[in-house]
């Protein structure tokens, strides 16, 4: 019994250091990171879930309605302004992407910005690219 005590009270201590140990920075690579291949694999209600701010999440979801129909080709992260001690970043990404016709591959740039909240992680407070 004690023994199981000890582990689960062991176990709880490591996990929270590894969490304290995880810089910010990290943190925000790993989130941006993967809320742009989910924009890119067209998997926006789920980065909605995932990153949107939930102050925000029901405007984000509102723009979606623009993504449908679209096929994205490709990314490319093209600057990010990060800021530790405000603990928030701007990133400039160039989405190339195929509208609904099929016919024309088109570019829209999409700046996101993202902020730290406490016990939630990284949340992007902008909304999701403006397809045309």
């Amino acid at each position: 019994m004690w023994r199981s005590i000890i582990a689960l009270l062991c176990l709880t201590a490591l996990l929270t250091a590894c969490e304290t140990l995880y810089p910010y920075r990290e943190q925000f690579d790993k989130s941006s990171r993967d809320y742009n291949k989910m924009v890119r694999w067209s998997e926006l209600n789920q980065a909605a879930v995932n990153y949107a701010d939930k102050a925000t999440r029901s405007e984000y979801e509102k723009h979606l309605a623009a993504a449908r129909g679209v096929k994205i080709a490709d990314f490319r992260v093209k600057s990010v302004d990060y800021d530790e001690e405000k603990k928030s970043a701007e990133v400039l990404v160039e989405f190339d992407y195929y509208g609904p016709s099929g016919l024309t591959l088109r570019t829209v740039e999409d700046r996101q910005q993202w902020h730290y909240v406490e016990k939630d992680g990284w949340r992007l407070t902008s909304m999701p690219p403006a397809f045309q």
